[in-house]
């Protein structure tokens, strides 16, 4: 019995979730005073306030990437990257990009060593190689680790750590623009 119960609250469930209730009732004829709405949000009325936040975290720290926030969500996203990995290598290896090599693009590190500078034509370039190599150099070469992916970017054994801190500090400031962005539709 259990188990029928149990298979009926899942079925329900999942179509709940697949034929979202919406239901508005208002006054009948019988004078009835109260209202009733009852709104689910889609997966598309979810706000993703990562752009939002991100950009207004690099503006914090006067950086030149405030204006490509979406398009680093939009690269990560692309790559199935933590969307705050390359704003975070960008904030310890440059300082958000305040500390590059002239007309570089290159907030990274990346590619840079000694006088060997890798430069880029864009912020965008900068982004899109940058995202798509954690992609195909690290990660899908076993590297899924910050800590994985630093023992290889880097000679440097403090690396990841102090990445992973950058990456802290973006997600506790991030939080506030999580919870006022929800929507809220009746």
């Amino acid at each position: 019995m259990r188990n029928k119960v149990s298979v009926f609250l899942i079925a329900t469930f999942l179509l709940a979730m697949r034929f979202p209730l919406e239901a508005f009732a208002s006054n009948d004829a019988s004078g009835s005073s109260a209202t009733l709405a009852i709104a689910t949000v889609s997966a598309q009325q979810v706000v993703d306030y990562r752009g939002q936040a991100l950009k207004s975290y690099l503006e914090l720290k006067n950086s030149p990437l405030a204006s490509e926030a979406d398009y680093i969500i939009q690269e990560a996203d692309k790559y199935n990257l933590d969307w705050k990995l390359v704003p975070s290598i960008a904030g310890l290896e440059s300082s958000y990009c305040l500390a590059i090599p002239i007309n570089s693009y290159n907030c990274y590190g990346y590619g840079i060593y000694g006088n060997n500078v890798r430069y880029f034509n864009s912020w965008e370039d900068g982004i899109a190689t940058v995202s798509a190599a954690l992609k195909t150099n690290y990660i899908d070469k076993g590297a899924i680790t910050v800590a994985q992916i630093g023992s290889i970017y880097a000679a440097s054994p403090t690396w990841a750590v102090r990445v992973e801190a950058n990456m802290k500090n973006l997600q506790d400031y991030s939080t506030t623009f999580e919870t006022e962005s929800l929507p809220i539709s009746l």
